[in-house]
């Protein structure tokens, strides 16, 4: 009888432990669930848009980028762009977080080494989501005589943001900056397939087309167009 109390006893206090590690784990997994649920979500990409009373809440940094022939060129990053004077509208937009890391190029910047005259790419300033650089140098990749960039220039998709979920324009300008010129819009994906020569995707309604920009001709031709709507939008640095 002694022996069986004794049992008893040591199995009473194993279970006992049991129940306490199975506690512990619970209340751990409760507490880092609480914790993930309470962390500061991450703002969205893209820059914020707000009206032009609450431009002294926007950071920009200038950053120099590159030299190109005689132009020096620089890119003008930030948190978020004022609302262009054709769209006003009423917005409550949230206060900006000041995060140097979290800002995107909203514009360029070019200055002539020789006058220093310096000019902007944009009149206002917009999310800039890709940009590739003119490049003449063969051991540096792919030729490309003028520049390209990807631009959202307006809240497509009403989210009070720009962002490449809105609408992609597609430019090419002179080394230099000048000469602004759109040949794509709804842009989906775009990359140098030659030297150039520009290939990219734009959406048509649910339909994809590809088409090709010749910087020679100074020409977009459609080369195939797929009944299926385009994927997702794929815009990394526009390499050569």
């Amino acid at each position: 009888m002694k022996i069986t109390l004794e049992r008893i006893r040591k199995a009473n206090v194993v279970f006992a432990f049991l129940a306490f590690v199975v506690l512990a784990a619970y209340l751990l997994v409760q507490g880092i669930s609480f914790i993930i649920r309470h962390l500061p979500k991450p703002d969205k990409p893209g820059v914020q848009i707000i009206p032009v009373e609450r431009a002294a809440e926007i950071t920009q940094t200038l950053r120099f980028n590159a030299v190109l022939k005689d132009t020096y060129v620089f890119t003008l990053e930030s948190d978020a762009v004022v609302e262009p004077s054709s769209a006003r509208m009423e917005m409550n937009a949230p206060a900006l977080k000041r995060v140097r890391y979290d800002q995107e190029v909203v514009n360029m910047y070019f200055v002539s080494s020789d006058t220093k005259k310096e000019s902007s790419l944009l009149t206002d300033n917009a999310l800039i989501v890709s940009y590739g650089l003119a490049n003449d140098e063969k051991d540096r990749g792919l030729i490309t005589e003028q520049n390209f960039y990807a631009i959202v220039s307006a809240d497509s998709n009403g989210d009070k943001r720009l962002s490449a979920e809105d609408a992609v324009g597609l430019f090419v300008s002179n080394y230099n900056g000048t000469e602004l010129t759109q040949i794509g819009k709804d842009v989906y994906s775009c990359r140098l397939v030659k030297n150039n020569i520009l290939l990219f995707t734009e959406a048509d309604g649910t339909a994809t087309v590809f088409k090709v920009y010749d910087e020679n001709r100074r020409r977009v031709e459609e080369i195939k167009r797929d009944s299926r709507p385009p994927e997702n939008k794929a815009f990394g640095q526009i390499m050569f």
